[in-house]
């Protein structure tokens, strides 16, 4: 069976945006950003997490507009009428390609892509928490920024383009004359509402169906909703996919969520009392997060996400030494996050355990009660608060992430975190050991299944660049360039080693 699109990796290209003078960039299942402070490793990291915001699933709200366009657009709604009478087939009747979707309702629907530019615009403002969309084009340079994506080696992909400009910012998408929208026989749950569109439209005489209206024609709104589902992955690839954001600091901010939740909820109490605000309280980023840690019930859910679930096991197990329990206040109505360490009867508050624990929490939590397979998880610095021992172990349990369905994207300045990482690709060659399977040797990821990204200042043109690391087959390292460091502080204790006795 062919991969589907939601499967295969994202493109992204982009130019003068933030500190990053010149990107591209294709996301891997397992996606590390690395490089010094200030070089535009977040920026990206946020401006995926956007693209993935606006263009994910699950916002049905796209398709109002193409509804309200069928029930009063004659064409529109016949074109529908035939799509359904083709599809009033048996499932075993289908063509082997499936049914095209009629040129009409593919234009409606390239239309809506398109129309997608201000809502862009708006998510990217939102989750930098900036005022202008402007500010994030690169500081030295007239020119506007430039964000290009699609889905990586096709060579017939739908591309989109956004620019931000200083007056104004413009969203394209290119689409191949060539492209057709086919439902197939895996997306036959399509075709089984089409005999109740076909009975309601019937109903109906031809000057009564320019009447139809989104509440008296649910049956449309079903095939839309249907059509949406299908036809995203293929036209938008990965980014059909949800994305969560963990932020960098995560201990300080679940220390001090109760006191920034009652402060917001003050300040919307007040709203028409106080001064405008300049610019955002808080980074859309840190918004979401924050959302999602209140809406935490203490309740797991299993089923799909099992796996991700006895993962976080894994981790309480490996790296925290306890388990994360949450209970909800009944005054408030929000949670209360406990660390109970192995072997105690009690729990501390997370604001009395140590930042190793409160840093891991929050993905802990994201695991058991918010992530689910096929979802996009953005860890930024995943080192910080861990000993070196603790980052290589934490390394493992994100890879396994990715074995359970998981995309993972982390931003890191950690040799050991990288090192690690080199292991577990250099582990999924060997065939077997002492007898035992390869999945016997230990976690372990292919090498296309891993893409590192080196992000390199430069003072002409000021900025930085972006460029592939590919793991040394020799060494099993990746060059990131922090042997220069090591070497460099070598250079020095021998220095003044020969200083001391000399």
């Amino acid at each position: 069976m062919k991969e589907s699109n939601s499967k295969k990796n994202l493109e992204l290209e982009v130019k003068d945006f933030g500190p990053v003078s010149e990107a591209k960039i294709s996301l891997k299942p397992m996606t590390v950003f690395i490089g010094s402070s200030n070089t535009g490793k977040s920026y990206l990291a946020v401006l995926i997490y956007a693209l993935h915001k606006v263009f994910n699933l699950t916002h049905p709200y796209r398709f109002f507009s193409l509804s309200k366009r069928i029930h009063n657009d004659e064409n529109l709604l016949l074109s529908f009428q035939k799509l359904a009478s083709r599809a009033q087939v048996k499932e075993s009747s289908l063509p082997e390609m499936g049914i095209e979707i009629p040129s009409a309702i593919l234009d409606e629907i390239k239309n809506l892509i398109s129309l997608q530019g201000y809502n862009l615009r708006q998510e990217i403002v939102r989750s930098f928490g900036i005022k202008d969309i402007k500010e994030l084009i690169r500081f030295g340079t007239s020119r506007c920024s430039m964000v290009k994506f699609g889905i990586a080696n096709e060579p017939d992909a739908i591309i989109h383009k956004f620019k931000i400009g200083t007056k104004e910012s413009n969203f394209e998408s290119r689409i191949p004359e060539t492209f057709k929208l086919l439902f197939s026989k895996e997306g036959y749950q399509f075709y089984d509402n089409c005999n109740s569109i076909l009975t309601e439209l019937n109903k109906f005489k031809e000057e009564e169906r320019k009447k139809y209206t989104v509440l008296t024609a649910p049956s449309i709104d079903d095939m839309l909703w249907r059509l949406h589902l299908y036809h995203y992955p293929i036209t938008l690839g990965p980014l059909s996919s949800p994305a969560y954001y963990l932020p960098t600091d995560r201990a300080g901010v679940l220390h001090t969520y109760r006191l920034v939740l009652s402060s917001l909820i003050k300040g919307a109490s007040l709203a028409n009392q106080r001064p405008e605000w300049h610019s955002p309280m808080v980074s859309g980023v840190l918004a979401d997060f924050l959302d999602n840690l209140v809406g935490i019930d203490g309740t797991s859910n299993g089923g799909k996400k099992s796996n991700l679930i006895n993962q976080a096991k894994q981790i309480e197990r490996n790296l925290i030494q306890g388990e994360i329990k949450v209970t909800r206040s009944e005054l408030a109505n929000y949670p209360h996050f406990k660390y109970h360490p192995e072997g105690w009867k009690s729990g501390l508050s997370l604001l009395n355990a140590s930042s190793m624990v409160s840093e891991l929490a929050p993905l802990v939590l994201y695991l058991r009660h918010v992530v689910e397979p096929g979802n996009v998880l953005i860890v930024e610095e995943p080192e910080s608060h861990l000993h070196p021992a603790k980052q290589v172990e934490f390394t493992r349990q994100l890879a396994e992430l990715v074995n359970k369905g998981l995309k993972v994207i982390i931003t890191t300045h950690s040799e050991w975190i990288l090192e690690e990482l080199g292991n577990i690709v250099q582990r999924s060659k060997i065939k077997s050991w002492n007898g035992k399977p390869q999945n016997a040797v230990g976690i372990s990821l292919s090498p296309d299944q891993v893409g590192a990204w080196l992000f390199k200042s430069k003072k002409r043109p000021r900025g930085s660049f972006v460029e592939e690391i590919k793991l040394d087959e020799e060494t099993g390292l990746y060059p990131s360039g922090f042997d220069a460091v090591s070497e460099s502080l070598y250079n020095d204790s021998v220095n003044i080693y020969n200083r001391i006795h000399k």
